[in-house]
């Protein structure tokens, strides 16, 4: 965890030096360094990898779906897309 402490301290510094955020971070910079150091974790940022691959593949279906001309609510129970994902399509 000391590497990982370190690293997102530098990443955090160089933000600063680099003009990224540099008021908010010179302001939060102690708040920053806290949150990632105990909310991220490998599992989280695993699982949400996953789930928007799964998500893209669902919307690639559903524009195959929209293309051969089936129904929004078809698409709906077959994807578990929303009509707000659908509809841009």
């Amino acid at each position: 965890m000391g590497e990982f402490k370190e690293a997102i301290k530098k990443a955090v510094v160089y933000c600063i030096n680099q003009n990224i955020l540099k008021t908010f971070l010179e302001n939060h910079k102690r708040e920053v360094v806290g949150m990632l150091l105990h909310e991220w974790n490998l599992d989280t940022a695993v699982a949400f990898a996953e789930e928007r691959g799964r998500k893209k593949e669902k919307i690639e279906f559903a524009k195959k779906m929209k293309a051969r001309g089936d129904s929004i609510d078809e698409i709906i129970e077959l994807t578990g897309l929303t009509v707000d994902d659908i509809l841009p399509l």
